[in-house]
Order: structure tokens, then C-alpha cells, then sequence
């Protein structure tokens, strides 16, 4: 694409995606707005970090082309979804005066940045973080996107139209996927469906095969009592592929279908790795993700094209989000300029009420999490010899579709 051509692009993006709300502005200062963003570009999870790294640079192109709008400095750190490495990085960042990080991805890493944010005023504004246990009121976290708790709801009613009756969990030790570990546990008795005890496998395992043995007992104990009405639940990051490759050797594991969650839904790990990606076709295995609205595909494609153009990679709602992220934390600068961090934050929580982005409508409940629970399920399908994620329903206002 010449240059001409993607100037003519980006003003075609922001036509499309740019939708403020008016507020009373002050003079934007000359002091750039400085927005770190902690993503995970070379670690577990890093499809996620790279879309969510070219959404932000996208956005902040797409705002200083704005009359008046406010020059930005984008500082990307690579965190590599480590909870102690994310904290240094946030460290640095704070000593460059930062004061609004977008990110971290993971809920381990925002536990970890949580309290230094909050005693160092920082706002951290994570696109994908969804443990229940950080849902907080009046902290200095915020999340573009919801909480575990509906998630836990879409696949509760997913498992239940398919007939299970019993669910046997394999789940990473971390903060987001424990907390999605007991979130379901919960979503599924509403349902009438039990969800017994699994296998809870160490954050840096690499080698799964006592993992896959102990859970191969399990659900052969589960069939012993509930028959074939037995199913899996996943949660995990990209590892979750080793692991499916490990229990594609296994014949009980290959009898029941699973399910998995947010942070392995479209993992670029599954369909390049030809036998855990067979396997989960075999399985029926199936992911919710935080969804985008189709009405809103005319303000959303255009920029997904860019950033499938810059990554190669396909983003989802939560790399999108981070593109709302900047517009707001841009209108907030707007109203306050380099006012005090509680001035700031007050500005930045008032605009994310009113703005509506890509993603749709950016307002926060009372524990600073989207309000907004759409979701979307995927599954990954054999397509002219080529495994692809492809689209397997939806959930929105309770009613599920197929």
C-alpha cells in the first residue's frame, strides 16, 4: 500500500470508527499524553499482545490526525504474560510518568500490578482480564471488557443444551483461570450440572503427561456414575495446545467433548499444531470469547483489516478494545490535561460512560468492568486441508445461538 493510500485509509478507519460523545474541552497542553500498554508480544497469549499492540499504534495515529487533538507517546512493554516481569515493566513506566497503562492481559499479572498501581496512582485499563476476584469498587483497575461471571453463564447454558450432567475440570494455576475454575462451578449447579473434581496443572508445565493420566481417571470415574453425559472444561493460555496433543493419545479423553474459555479461544498454538488441532475437532471443543456486535461491523472491520494487514493475525473484541482504550483515555486528556491523577481518573471514568467504539459501548460497572456481556463461541474446523477457528454461535441477554 503507498503512502498516499494508507494516510486515505486511516481517514476512512477513523470516519468509521471514531464515535464521541462532545464534552467540555480545556486546551490540550503540549506535553504529549504518555499511555504505557503491558502486553505479552513474545510469551504465552501473544496473538492477543500483537493485535493489541497495532490496535494502539493505529489509534494513536488515527487521533493526532484529529484537529486539536493531543500528541501521545506510546510506550509498549513486552511483559511475556509474567506477573514479576509485568511488575518491573509498570515500575519503569511510573518512573517516565506514566499515569494510564493499557493492559496487563492476564488477571495473575493485574493481581500482581494492583497494589503498586493503586499506592502510585496509575490507572491500568486491561483489555482481558476477567477474574471475578478483581472485580472491585473505587481500585485504580478498570476492564474494557466482562468480568468471568457471564462467560461462566454462556458455556453453563452451552453444556447444558448439549445434554451434560457432569464436567470434569483441567485448569492452569493462576489467578484468572482459578477464578474461571470455581466462576463455572457456580454457573453450572444453576444448571443442574456437577462439576467435579479435576486437575489443576502448574502455570509453567510443559510436559502434561501426568496431567492427561490424572485426567483420563477422572473422567473414567465420572462415565462409571454419569454415563455419556460427561464433558470437559479447559481453562488456559496457549499451553492448553500441548495438552491436547498429549490427550489425543488417550481414548477416554477422546469420548467426551470439551469446552474451554477466554484465553484459549482463537489461539493461533491450536490450529498450528495439526494433531491437537484434530483433536479438537473430534472433541466438539468449544470457546466463548467477548463479543463484537454485527451492527457495529461497519465501525469494527475496517479496523481489523488494518490490523490483519500489520499482524497477519485476526484480532478479537479484547484486541479491539484496546483501541477504544486510547480514545478514551485521548477524550478524557481532552477535559483535563496533566491535572492530578484523581482529576485524571474521574475524567477517564466519565468519558468511558458515554463513548461508544468499536466495541460497542465502553461503560463501566460499579467495580469498573465492562457492562457490556456479549459473547461469541468459536471452534476450530478442517478447511481445504487447513485447521482455521471458525464461528460456533453466540450468547447475548441469556439466549444462546447456534
Amino acid at each position: 500500500m503507498t503512502r498516499s493510500k494508507n494516510f486515505l485509509f486511516l481517514a476512512l478507519t477513523l470516519a468509521l470508527v471514531s464515535c464521541k460523545t462532545p464534552v467540555a474541552s480545556l486546551s490540550v497542553t503540549s506535553t504529549p499524553l504518555k499511555v504505557g500498554a503491558l502486553l505479552s508480544l513474545t510469551g504465552s497469549w501473544s496473538n492477543l499482545g500483537k493485535t493489541s499492540k497495532a490496535a494502539l499504534e493505529i489509534g494513536k495515529e488515527a487521533i493526532e490526525r484529529e484537529a486539536g487533538a493531543p500528541k501521545i507517546s506510546l510506550l509498549i512493554r513486552d511483559t511475556k504474560l509474567s506477573p514479576e516481569l509485568a511488575l518491573e515493566e509498570l515500575k519503569g513506566l511510573d518512573a517516565q510518568g506514566v499515569k494510564i497503562v493499557v493492559g496487563p492481559q492476564s488477571s495473575a499479572e493485574l493481581k500482581a500490578l494492583k497494589p503498586y498501581a493503586d499506592s502510585h496512582g496509575i490507572l491500568l485499563v486491561s483489555q482481558s482480564s476477567t477474574a471475578g476476584s478483581l472485580a472491585l469498587p473505587n481500585d485504580n483497575v478498570l476492564r474494557f471488557c466482562p468480568s468471568d461471571a457471564p462467560e461462566s453463564e454462556a458455556n453453563a447454558v452451552l453444556m447444558k443444551a448439549d445434554g451434560l450432567t457432569a464436567v470434569v475440570p483441567v485448569w492452569r494455576a493462576d489467578e484468572g483461570n482459578d477464578s474461571l475454575q470455581a466462576v463455572h462451578k457456580a454457573a453450572l449447579e444453576r444448571q443442574g450440572i456437577t462439576m467435579l473434581n479435576g486437575v489443576r496443572y502448574s502455570a509453567e508445565a510443559h510436559d502434561f503427561s501426568a496431567d492427561v493420566s490424572s485426567l483420563s481417571a477422572a473422567v473414567q470415574a465420572a462415565k462409571a456414575t454419569y454415563g455419556n453425559s460427561v464433558g470437559i472444561y479447559c481453562a488456559s493460555f496457549d499451553e492448553a495446545a500441548s495438552l491436547f496433543d498429549k490427550a489425543s493419545d488417550d481414548v477416554v479423553l477422546k469420548s467426551v467433548t470439551w469446552y474451554g474459555s477466554n484465553g484459549f479461544a482463537k489461539s493461533d498454538a491450536l490450529p498450528a499444531n495439526a494433531k491437537a488441532a484434530d483433536f479438537a475437532v473430534k472433541v466438539g471443543f468449544t470457546a466463548p470469547i467477548f463479543g463484537l456486535d454485527e451492527a457495529l461491523k461497519g465501525r469494527w472491520q475496517p479496523l481489523s483489516d488494518q490490523i490483519v494487514q500489520s499482524t497477519g493475525i485476526v484480532p478479537d473484541a479484547f484486541a479491539l478494545a484496546s483501541y477504544d482504550a486510547i480514545q478514551v483515555a485521548a477524550g478524557a486528556y481532552r477535559v483535563v490535561g496533566n491535572g492530578a491523577f484523581a482529576q485524571w481518573k474521574s475524567a477517564f471514568l466519565e468519558k468511558a460512560q458515554s463513548h461508544s467504539g468499536v466495541t460497542g459501548s465502553t461503560a463501566l460497572n460499579d467495580a469498573g468492568d465492562r457492562q457490556v456481556n456479549a459473547f461469541d463461541f468459536w471452534a476450530v474446523r478442517l478447511d481445504n486441508g487447513t485447521y482455521r477457528w471458525v464461528p460456533a454461535g453466540s450468547f447475548q441477554g441469556g439466549v444462546l445461538k447456534r
